[in-house]
């Protein structure tokens, strides 16, 4: 069998041919009558502001609905979102925390706190959402979408302080299927809340900082608004975010920051949001000025949260699954520090990691900023703009942990320099320059619709472990009516990303408890705690899964 040259092999692709199609045809089109044609169609209706964010809204829910339609529901399988869920579950309830479960050791988990109080680890924003949605339908995840929906509504609102109202809103229709947020709103851990909150804190700073703008209330509002959520979702990197703009409007306006009257609405907003933060907090530590993130890091934490802190004496675990996840598995992340070379090298990781979640499908979006050099020199405002998110990003690479959800509040202002950088190209008149835009959006919406399709049809395997957790949560207590302890076993070589041991607020009233299986001492412990429940030994390794009774496989030992 000859070898194909790699040319000729993505030809073998439908869909490279269709988009080299594509570009042949922007290519032919010398001048930019079919990309401005389109754009003076949506004048109409984005100088309604209002029916705009209304079909931004609604294209936005049809996005994100699209692949429940062929996968269903999305099951959790990741800690972030179980921590998440049992939030969502105690605010559902009309709950601000539980109390910490009996024998608490044996309902350890990544992500969640069983003492002092039994709560996820994380603020209260994300919980918030999917309570919303567990609260309107049963379904915590239409709280996820509603949010996607008003982030591209948002980013829309956010683009018009930079762009006319027309490239706003082809903006809004780019983020709308932006593979990372179609990928965000299939998913309990987020993201899209914090692209809210970034839209509504860049939006309002961009207005404020802009003396044409005369009355700046709104402006305030949606400044203060996006601040809290920051504040709520990811505390780090909001205030890092929030810290550069304040900076920036400072230094920016001078004397003139207060001007408009927007700080008279922003600082009740704030004042009020950070006296609610303090009582959250309060419920859930004991104390208003200590995060529950804090406290577990506390408890759990191996690893320092920045790469700048000493290491300390890691915890005693009472569950080598704590022990792996929490120490060896975070170890090289944290250690990359000790040589600039492996700092370096875990730099290029991330960044790489980062841009290729951003720039979605095959970097399609990264070519309009080939064109920002030569914005910069001519506008003040871009690279006012462009340095406040290099040294965002700067500053939460000394994070030890970090994933493309982290940096979430700065999405849009990267989709900001996008859509400007096109405005621009396009106002240019040039033939590069025109057929560079007219190609990133067509090609970019005819991949992105692609990759939608795939998303939507790439179902999980039923073998699936938590696929099997969920089945088996869902048809036992039909099988055997009644409630259920599951005394869950691991075997040496289990992957510790395949966690079992989560519930929901209501232990008392739950069908199925979680507990991992311990020594007989502590076993007692949790069935005395529970005794209404028949008691099952779970292998979590096992394939099929087939509970056994307690009492049957301890009398055997």
């Amino acid at each position: 069998m000859t070898d194909v040259p790699l040319f000729l092999a993505l030809f073998q692709n439908p869909r490279t041919v269709i988009a080299s199609g594509l570009l042949l045809i922007c290519l032919f089109l010398k001048n930019t009558t079919l990309l401005e044609g389109a754009l003076s169609k949506g004048k109409r209706l984005s100088r309604r502001p209002i029916l705009a964010s209304c079909v931004l809204f609604v294209l936005a829910l049809i996005a994100v609905v699209l692949p429940v339609v062929w996968k269903g529901a999305p099951i959790p399988f990741v800690h972030d979102e179980f921590s998440y869920l049992l939030a969502a579950d105690t605010f559902a309830s009309g709950r601000v925390a539980n109390p910490a479960p009996p024998c608490s050791d044996s309902m350890e988990s990544m992500h969640i706190l069983v003492r002092p109080v039994y709560m996820s680890k994380y603020p209260p924003g994300q919980g918030l959402v999917l309570g919303l949605g567990q609260v309107l339908a049963g379904m915590p995840i239409l709280g996820i979408w509603i949010i996607h929906g008003l982030a591209v509504v948002g980013i829309y609102w956010m683009l018009q302080a930079f762009v006319s109202s027309t490239w706003s809103f082809l903006g809004g229709l780019l983020v709308s299927i932006h593979p990372l947020m179609i990928e965000w709103s299939y998913g309990y851990w987020g993201g899209t809340l914090g692209v809210l909150g970034g839209a509504l804190l860049i939006g309002g700073a961009a207005r404020i900082g802009t003396p044409r703008i005369i009355s700046k209330s709104f402006a305030g509002i949606c400044f203060a608004l996006g601040a809290l959520i920051l504040a709520n979702f990811r505390p780090f990197e909001g205030f890092v975010l929030f810290a550069l703009i304040a900076l920036a409007l400072f230094i920016h306006l001078k004397s003139k920051v207060f001007a408009g009257g927007w700080w008279r609405q922003a600082i009740p907003i704030l004042v009020l949001g950070s006296m609610c933060m303090g009582y959250y907090n309060w419920r859930v530590t004991g104390t208003p000025f200590r995060l529950p993130y804090e406290v577990h890091h506390s408890q759990y934490g191996a690893y320092p949260l920045f790469l700048f802190q000493r290491p300390w004496t890691k915890p005693v675990y009472f569950h080598k699954e704590l022990d792996r996840f929490y120490d060896h598995e975070q170890r090289d992340l944290y250690m990359r520090r000790e040589s600039g070379q492996t700092i370096l090298r875990g730099l290029w990781y991330q960044a790489t990691e980062l841009s290729f979640a951003a720039f979605k499908p095959f970097y399609i979006l990264a070519l309009p900023l080939t064109v920002l050099p030569l914005i910069l020199p001519r506008s003040r405002k871009v690279l006012l703009w462009s340095s406040i998110l290099l040294m965002f990003m700067g500053m939460v690479f000394i994070e030890t942990y970090m994933a493309a959800h982290y940096v979430s509040p700065v999405f849009p202002l990267l989709v900001a320099l996008i859509v400007i950088s096109m405005n621009r190209a396009l106002r240019w008149k040039s033939w590069g320059s025109s057929w560079l835009v007219r190609s990133v959006v067509v090609v970019y919406f005819f991949f992105a619709s692609c990759w939608m399709k795939d998303f939507a049809l790439a179902t999980p395997s039923p073998s699936a472990w938590y696929i099997r957790r969920a089945h088996l949560q869902a048809n036992w207590p039909m099988k055997f009516p009644g409630k259920h302890l599951f005394f869950v076993r691991y075997s040496f070589f289990h992957d510790t990303h395949k966690e079992w041991v989560y519930n929901g607020s209501d232990l008392e009233n739950a069908s199925v408890i979680w507990v991992r299986d311990m020594d007989i001492e502590k076993n007692n412990c949790v069935l005395t705690g529970f005794p209404d429940r028949q008691a099952w030994i779970v292998n979590a390794d096992q394939f099929p899964v087939v509970p056994v009774c307690y009492s049957n496989f301890y009398s055997k030992r």
